[in-house]
């Protein structure tokens, strides 16, 4: 009888102990989490990409990941998120989700992670044009995979290093990174970072004009993704090919090549890839005088133009018109411009529109990511809480109390941060209020607001234009063309312009000219 009554309470005692584990316990033994599930059918879809798609699965798998109190796999799916996001073109938003996974993948903590999601935040800086921003995220990364050791990612790191650098203009340097990227580069990289070095190398030796070495870089990129059926690589690898052929001026093999790109594009349902292929192989036909192959390349084009790509059917009317111009068919060619004219302003407007929109909404969202942010952390302190009950039931007392005080000193240090940032929010809202109505009842003509800048600043006349068009929210490129210069030389007195401001980017030149431009606010 002490036997049985021994044995049954033994079972009552593992069952209780059972219950009280967490789920990944039960995990560990083979059971697969429905969110595990779930991802892996996201990551099919994103490497289709079918970003959109592949972004709502991976939020569903991010609520079941919070509903299981699973924190590695919340950070790991706020990151995918972000990275659709990015993919999408929808920058600010993705990195809401990515500052989320840091934060979280710091509480785990997961250093590797880590590394990850800031090598994505500096993708998405580089998508927006905040090159500054981008290598110093970029950098971030690299110093985090220094102390793992990582050499995979760290030949990724230089890579993308090397491409911020190359936008800069430092052709030279960046070949510098590459060479440090292929020097860590061995048998267990993966592939597609074997491919962007390639491909990287071979577009920096390409703006050198150093043709034949570029042509053997594309051709390497190319061979490792045939060898690994990476059909986006081979696609780049031979329209960048094509491009070098076109600047050796063999147009025959440029086409050969863009063919083949548009094949492979086909093959895969690549909608993009064929868009852009039709639209590369239009133009070489016009270079060649075969006006009517252009046409037809071109009707291809339109039929699966989406309304979002303006820009692509900007660029189809635009060779539309230049086709017809050359065949003397002047009407259609008049069509075409003023099609072309229009979508361009068109396309104009809604960038223009978008960038005041970003300058003005840029601290309001901040606002929300910090409240989206004390939820999570709201969250985490109660599952922390349940895992510590579990715990105490089991006898960890002094754990628990241990768990509840530092819980209890993080809390406190992220409401007195979270306080100071919404009060600097409030602040320059109120600013901005002002500036507005003080703007409206004095209004400055466009001369009198360039005198003012190079009164207040030593500005240059035409560091002064391109201030004041910089506040008007126009890109790099729409000022050059306003201007009638380069994009470089836009570059150059942007650059001059940071110094005289003393500031790092474009958000912090706005917000200094601002103040400055309004002292009584």
């Amino acid at each position: 009888m002490l036997y049985k009554s021994s044995f049954s309470g033994i079972q009552v005692l593992m069952t209780i102990i059972l219950l009280l584990l967490p789920v990944t316990f039960i995990n560990s033994q083979g059971i697969t989490p429905l969110y595990i599930q779930k991802s892996r059918d996201a990551e099919a879809l994103e490497a289709e990409g079918e970003y959109a798609d592949a972004r709502l699965i991976y939020t569903e798998a991010l609520k079941l990941a919070t509903d299981d109190n699973d924190l590695r796999h919340q950070a790991l799916f706020n990151d995918r998120i972000g990275r659709c996001l990015s993919m999408e073109n929808r920058d600010d938003q993705a990195l809401s989700y990515f500052r989320l996974a840091l934060a979280q993948a710091g509480n785990v903590p997961d250093s590797a992670l880590i590394s990850t999601v800031l090598n994505h935040v500096g993708t998405s800086h580089e998508y927006s044009g905040n090159y500054d921003s981008a290598f110093y995220y970029f950098h971030r990364a690299l110093v985090i995979r220094e102390a793992l050791n990582d050499r995979a990612g760290l030949a990724e790191s230089y890579r993308n290093m090397a491409q911020i650098i190359r936008l800069l203009g430092r052709y030279s340097e960046a070949r510098h990174y590459c060479r440090l990227a292929f020097e860590l580069t061995d048998g267990n990289t993966p592939f597609k970072t074997v491919a962007n070095i390639y491909n990287e190398t071979a577009y920096l030796y390409e703006l050198d004009n150093m043709l034949d070495s570029a042509a053997i870089y594309y051709n390497k990129l190319i061979s490792v993704s045939s060898e690994n059926n990476y059909y986006q690589g081979i696609s780049a690898g031979h329209n960048n090919l094509a491009s070098v052929n076109e600047l050796q001026g063999n147009y025959e093999e440029a086409l050969r090549n863009k063919l083949i790109g548009l094949k492979i594009d086909k093959e895969y349902n690549d909608t993009f890839g064929m868009l852009t292929s039709f639209r590369s192989i239009a133009n070489y036909y016009i270079s060649m005088q075969k006006y009517e192959r252009a046409l037809e390349y071109l009707d291809s084009a339109t039929n699966i133009c989406k309304d979002i790509w303006q820009a692509e059917c900007q660029g189809i009317e635009q060779s539309r018109y230049r086709a017809h111009r050359a065949m003397g068919n002047y009407r259609k060619a008049l069509i075409h411009f003023e099609k072309s004219v229009s979508l361009k302003d068109s396309l104009f407007n809604e960038t223009k529109r978008k960038n005041i929109a970003e300058i003005l909404t840029r601290y309001e969202t901040e606002k929300k990511e910090q409240e989206i942010e004390i939820l999570n952390k709201t969250n985490e302190i109660r599952s922390q809480k349940i895992r510590l009950q579990r715990f105490l039931l089991l006898g960890i007392l002094l754990l628990s109390i241990a768990g509840a005080i530092i819980s209890m000193q993080v809390i406190k240090s992220k409401d007195a941060r979270i306080s100071n940032m919404v009060l600097e929010m409030k602040n320059y809202m109120l600013m901005l209020k002002g500036s507005r109505a003080v703007e409206n009842n004095h209004p400055p003509s466009g001369i009198e607001r360039i005198e003012l800048l190079m009164a207040q600043f030593r500005f240059t006349r035409r560091e002064a234009e391109i201030m004041d068009l910089i506040m008007e929210g126009l890109t790099n490129e729409e000022i050059a063309e306003r201007l009638f210069v380069s994009t470089n030389t836009v570059k150059f007195h942007i650059k001059n312009i940071y110094l005289k401001l003393d500031v790092k980017n474009r958000v912090q030149a706005l917000r200094k000219a601002s103040a400055e431009e309004n002292p009584a606010v």
